[in-house]
């Protein structure tokens, strides 16, 4: 899955200028055991950080459905854990923040990069919206019609005995809507001079079901399920049925072509990035 852009002389070198550009990596995972998936971004941000490593656009998926919380959250005061196990979920603690999800029927990404990277750095917000922008053209490739949320109001239910507002329960003024409705979520991780970016594109309903292990009584877990229903949507909504994994990949490398300026095939994760997450 491979894009370049038109002209051959924008491909490589110095920009404008004489300023080099980073020298990005492409990777895609595929489906891992949410501990390796966490601890490959951690090593990733770990390596930006101490000026050992270059700018990184990962793709990947879950194996098994994972329950992530963010680094400050504690999943037995979020979590029914019995609950989590009968479905056969697995649990982390990302290193960004952000709130509670459950990663099925989706696509996520991680970018790390420096803070001053020309394309996607600048302040949170900024680099937030940035990355937003290139999920953004791939859904509009895609044939659908998404906008950063800004201020528009979302569904925004209320924390009930302790437990927070899940992740898709709300939006950030950075993240991706279509009609109102949530289908990229984000959150970031600032270390240092380096920061690590979360997200998730929603492609099936799959993530309705973490109201089913949500520390609550059933009847409360079917109202998280309704809001949380009420405000997402996701690709396979959007177009009328599912999209090939591939062609969803292929969409965000034209994207990511374009904001970068540079040819980009995602490409097989380098194994030794796996024996470090060890």
């Amino acid at each position: 899955m491979s894009h370049t852009r038109p002209d051959p002389l924008r491909q490589g070198g110095p920009r404008a200028g004489g300023a080099p550009r980073p020298d990005w990596a492409f990777h895609y995972s595929g489906p891992l055991d949410a501990r390796r998936q966490m601890a490959i971004d951690t090593s990733l941000l770990d390596a930006v950080a101490a000026g050992r490593g270059g700018p990184v656009f990962r793709l990947y998926t879950w194996h098994p459905p994972a329950v992530s919380l963010g680094h400050h959250q504690d999943p037995a005061a979020e979590l029914d854990l019995a609950a989590v196990a009968d479905h056969g979920f697995d649990v982390v603690v990302r290193p960004t923040g952000g709130r509670a999800l459950l990663h099925a029927d989706e696509l996520t990404y991680a970018v790390v990069a420096r803070a001053d990277d020309p394309a996607v750095g600048g302040s949170i917000a900024a680099s937030h919206a940035a990355i937003s922008a290139i999920f953004q053209a791939a859904l509009a490739e895609l044939g659908v019609a998404a906008e950063l949320a800004g201020h528009q109001p979302t569904v925004r239910p209320r924390e009930r005995a302790g437990v927070a507002v899940p992740c898709f329960a709300t939006a950030t003024p950075t993240e991706l809507l279509v009609g109102g409705r949530k289908i990229l979520g984000s959150a970031q991780r600032r270390q240092g001079e380096a920061f690590l970016q979360h997200g998730s594109l929603l492609l099936g309903e799959g993530h309705l079901a973490l109201a089913d292990v949500l520390r609550l009584s059933a009847g409360r877990r079917a109202a998280w399920r309704r809001a949380m229903e009420a405000a997402t949507t996701t690709l396979a909504r959007e177009r009328g049925g599912v999209t090939p994994l591939a062609r969803v990949i292929e969409a965000v490398a034209g994207a990511a072509a374009l904001a970068l300026d540079r040819p980009v095939r995602f490409k097989p994760t380098d194994p030794s990035l796996y024996s470090r997450s060890e």
